[in-house]
This record gives structure tokens, C-alpha cells and sequence, in this order.
């Protein structure tokens, strides 16, 4: 493509002029690695510095944590004789999830880098290394370097190749304009996804609370006022089971729009159908027989598998409620075999009166609908980033 029409869709008020092309070569001074511990040192021996693995960041967020292995000083100092890390580098990762980033933003000083970890060092006279960071992850530049890709089962880059990469740069005053507007957008995102994380261990942490276990009749927290034992009762005396075969798509093809194919895990919605019979006999939990997960619905949907039951109550038992009650039940999974008659129905729980678990039910639906409003934003934010990032990069 000519320099001359190197220009994006969408631009800040003031900038008109063309974008330059450069490989990677002319806008990175040094790619370099850490080391792996082969006869150089050994993992997990007592040190407390951090070896930050590919796992260890994902989609510019460091995890220093128990996840990572852990290193002396003197093996920490081996390591950062080899990968030399400064602030401003960006590491990258070069096996398995190639092509995602992390920005050194400050000194390393107690974690270090694994061989399967590149560092980019960005030449600050032709590129901002912000700029360089979110470049990086658009579109275009993404589906360059995993072009570059080999191996079918262990894929990888190498860095010969990675320096082929072209990227496309405008002047360095709209490089940090752009850099500062998408990382604002990005503190935002981060903002929401740790609201809604926190969300889910506060639920997690509610049901294992809210609900008596280890052979007791009282929970271990309830609202003021209630006293009374819980009532013991199976689960096959709250719900009862439909089979889903009436419900149930004939092959794996899925639409834009129509009614929801749902599974019970953490997919949900594996698409639509435009096609008769539905599940609409009102609001159901879904339970898929193996694997034990299970979801609340309250709207038409039909299943794309056999080994899903559906649950309804029996008697005056309230549906949500018993979706919270079997979502805090222990059951341990039996191999891959069908559990929900010879298991699950015949497992004992214990059950409040109605207004106690009117009380519950209340509680954890607010906090289950503010995990969806967090949930829905992050997506809708991610998705305007996405957008931006192939109208704001060339």
C-alpha cells in the first residue's frame, strides 16, 4: 500500500497526514528472551521472586501471584542478565497465546521473564511504546504475526520473523493521542471486569454461607430474626426432571437471531434458530446430567444435547430459589456417567420457610443482576475497543 494512503477511517480533529509503514525492525531496537531454568537455577527452592511464565499475563494485566513459580535472588539475577528488562519494554508471548502483550510500566524488581517470553524494546525516536502496545494487538498487525506461526499442535514465532512484522505509525503526537485515549478505554474495562469478578466471590461466597452444610440445620449467616432449624428434605421432593428431547436441534447450525440454543455451561447461548418447538412452559433451571452445571432461565429456549434435564418445582417451591439451593449443594462428579437420577434427586439439603427464602432468594438475584450488568458492559466495551482499534489503526 502506498505511504500516500495510509490513513485511518477514524482520526483525532487536527491530523491529516499520511501514516508511515516500518517492520518491526526499524521501530524495536532489541527482541530478547528470559531463561528457563535447565542447569541455570531452580524453580520454587524458597525464593519469593516472582518467574512470570506466558501464563502470567494476559491482555495487559501482570499476575503476580500464587500461580506463578517462584525464584531466589541470585537465579532472578541470572535471569535479568539475559533479558535485561527496562521500563517501557513490552513483553510478548511467543508460544500458545502468540501475540499477547504486557507493558513494563515500572522497574522490574522481584519477577523475571521465561524463554517462551519475548521483550520488545520500542526505538522511542520512531515509536511511542504505548502506541506500539496497542498496535500490536490490532487486527491487521495480529493476524501478520500469526501468519508467521509454525508448528500444528505446539505453534510458536520466531523472532527472525516477528521482525518482518510491519506495522503503520502516524507523527509522535497523534501516536500518544491515540496511545492515551485507548488505554483510558482500556482502565474502564478493567474497571467493570473487576467489579464483576468481585461480584462472583461475594455470590460464591453467599451461597457457601447462606445454606447449611457439613450436616448442619442452620446456616452459617441469615437475616435477623430467623432462628428456626432448617427443614430436611431431597431434592427429589423440590424438583421435578423433563427430558429435553422435544426440544432439542437436529445439527449443530446456528443463526443471528430466532430462540436461543442454550447448554448448561459457561456458553449459555451457543446461538439462535428460527424453527418451532420451543421450551416455554416458563421459568426452569437447566442441568447437563455430566458435567453438573447448571443455569437459571426465564424465557423460550430449545438444547443441542441429550444430556440436559430439565428442572421445575414441585409444589409451592419457588424456582430461583431452588437454583440457588442446588447451586450451593456439594455434589461430587462420578466419572463421566449420568448423575442427576442416581445422585443428584436422592441427595438430602436443607430447605427455610418461605419468607427466609423469599429473604435469600432477594439477596442473591440483586447481586446475580449486577454481575450481568458488569458482564454486559465489559462486552460492550470490548466490542467498541475492537471496533476502534480496526477504524483508529491502518
Amino acid at each position: 500500500m502506498s505511504e500516500n494512503l495510509l490513513k485511518p477511517r477514524i482520526r483525532f480533529k487536527g491530523f491529516t497526514d499520511a501514516w508511515k509503514q516500518r517492520k518491526f525492525d526499524e521501530v524495536v531496537n532489541r527482541i530478547g528472551t528470559g531463561l528457563n531454568p535447565r542447569d541455570n537455577f531452580v524453580l520454587n527452592n524458597g525464593g519469593k521472586n516472582y518467574y512470570v511464565t506466558i501464563k502470567n499475563f494476559e491482555h495487559g494485566h501482570l499476575y503476580l501471584d500464587d500461580n506463578c513459580d517462584k525464584v531466589d535472588d541470585e537465579a532472578l539475577k541470572i535471569i535479568q542478565e539475559r533479558s535485561d528488562l527496562k521500563t517501557n519494554d513490552i513483553l510478548f508471548t511467543s508460544i500458545g497465546r502468540i501475540g499477547d502483550c504486557y507493558l513494563i510500566r515500572n522497574q522490574p524488581k522481584n519477577w523475571n521473564i521465561n524463554e517462551s517470553v519475548f521483550t520488545l524494546r520500542p526505538n522511542q525516536n520512531e515509536v511511542d511504546p504505548e502506541y506500539l502496545f496497542h498496535v500490536i494487538h490490532s487486527e491487521k498487525v495480529l493476524n501478520q504475526i500469526l501468519n508467521d506461526v509454525t508448528g500444528s499442535t505446539f505453534k510458536s514465532i520466531k523472532i527472525g520473523d516477528l521482525k518482518k512484522t510491519e506495522i503503520s505509525k502516524p507523527n509522535k503526537v497523534e501516536q500518544l493521542k491515540i496511545a492515551k485515549f485507548v488505554t483510558k478505554l482500556d482502565d474502564i474495562i478493567t474497571l467493570h471486569q473487576r467489579k464483576y469478578e468481585k461480584l462472583l466471590q461475594i455470590k460464591k461466597s453467599l451461597l457457601e454461607k447462606m445454606f447449611p452444610t457439613d450436616g448442619m440445620d442452620k446456616p452459617k449467616i441469615r437475616f435477623k430474626g430467623y432462628t428456626d432449624a432448617w427443614k430436611q428434605r431431597k431434592i427429589e421432593d423440590i424438583l421435578k426432571f423433563e427430558r429435553p428431547d422435544k426440544y432439542m436441534i437436529n445439527d449443530d447450525h446456528y443463526q443471528e437471531t430466532g430462540i436461543p440454543v442454550l447448554t448448561a455451561n459457561k456458553a449459555f447461548i451457543l446461538g439462535y434458530r428460527e424453527e418451532s418447538g420451543a421450551y416455554d412452559k416458563g421459568s426452569c433451571i437447566i442441568y447437563d446430567d455430566f458435567t453438573l452445571d447448571l443455569k437459571y432461565v426465564d424465557f423460550p429456549f430449545k438444547v443441542n444435547s441429550s444430556v440436559i434435564k430439565i428442572l421445575t418445582p414441585k409444589n409451592d417451591s419457588d424456582i430461583m430459589f431452588d437454583y440457588y439451593l442446588l447451586s450451593s449443594t456439594p455434589i461430587l462428579q462420578q466419572g463421566h456417567a449420568r448423575h442427576y437420577i442416581s445422585v443428584v434427586q436422592p441427595t438430602e439439603v436443607r430447605v427455610p420457610n418461605g419468607e427466609e427464602s423469599e429473604k435469600i432468594k432477594t439477596l442473591l438475584s440483586g447481586i446475580e443482576n449486577l454481575i450481568t450488568l458488569h458482564q454486559r458492559k465489559c462486552e460492550k466495551l470490548k466490542n467498541i475497543k475492537k471496533s476502534l482499534l480496526e477504524k483508529m489503526f491502518v
